[in-house]
C-alpha cells in the first residue's frame, strides 16, 4: 500500500494552555484541517509539556476520533493501528453515522505518564489508516475530527485535579 502521508498546510497553530500545562494535538503534522484520500495513513500525535515550575503527577492522555461510519463501521481503520503506547481503545457508535472512537493511556501503560517534571514534555504518537476505497463506500462529505484532552490529578503537592481538551483537527477525505 502506498504509506505517503497526504501534503497540506495549516491554518493555524493550535495550544492549548492550563496554567503551567501546554497540549498540542497533530494530524500529519497539521494542527488545524487536512484532507486525505482513502487509504491514507493518519499520524496522530499528542504533546504535553509542563511548562510549570511544579512536577505534574497522574497523567491520563486521550484521543478522541469521531468518524463518518457506514454499516455501523468506522471509516478508521482501528484493526491496522499502529500505537506503540498501547493505549485503550473503546469504539460505539455515536449516530446512524458517526461513529466515535477513543484511546487513552494512562501510566498503566506508558509509566512516564506518572509524572511530568518542570520543561518535560511527552510525546504520543499513533497510525490510523482511513478504511481504502475498495472497503467501504465513503459518503459525501466523509470526515473525521480529532481532539486530544489530558487530566491531571495534582501539580506539585496540590492536590488540583483538572482537564484540558484541544480545539479540533478536521480530516476532510477526498
Amino acid at each position: 500500500p502506498d504509506r505517503r502521508l497526504p501534503q497540506v498546510s495549516a491554518k493555524a497553530a493550535t495550544k492549548v494552555l492550563g496554567g503551567d500545562v501546554a497540549l498540542t494535538a497533530t494530524v500529519n503534522d497539521q494542527s488545524v484541517a487536512l484532507s486525505a484520500p482513502p487509504g491514507s495513513p493518519l499520524r496522530f500525535r499528542i504533546a504535553i509539556r509542563n511548562t510549570g515550575t511544579a512536577e505534574l503527577r497522574g497523567i491520563t492522555l486521550r484521543a478522541t476520533l469521531d468518524a463518518a461510519s457506514v454499516d455501523d463501521r468506522s471509516i478508521l481503520n482501528f484493526s491496522a493501528i499502529e500505537d506503540p503506547g498501547n493505549g485503550t481503545a473503546i469504539g460505539q457508535q455515536k449516530t446512524a453515522t458517526i461513529r466515535t472512537g477513543t484511546i487513552t493511556w494512562t501510566a498503566q501503560e506508558i509509566p512516564d505518564l506518572a509524572a511530568i517534571a518542570p520543561g518535560e514534555q511527552r510525546l504520543i504518537a499513533f497510525t490510523l489508516p482511513l478504511r481504502g476505497g475498495d472497503a467501504v463506500t465513503y459518503p459525501a462529505n466523509a470526515a473525521v475530527t480529532f481532539t486530544a484532552s489530558a487530566s491531571i490529578t495534582a501539580t506539585g503537592t496540590a492536590e488540583k485535579p483538572r482537564h484540558i481538551t484541544t480545539p479540533l483537527v478536521m480530516i476532510t477525505v477526498k
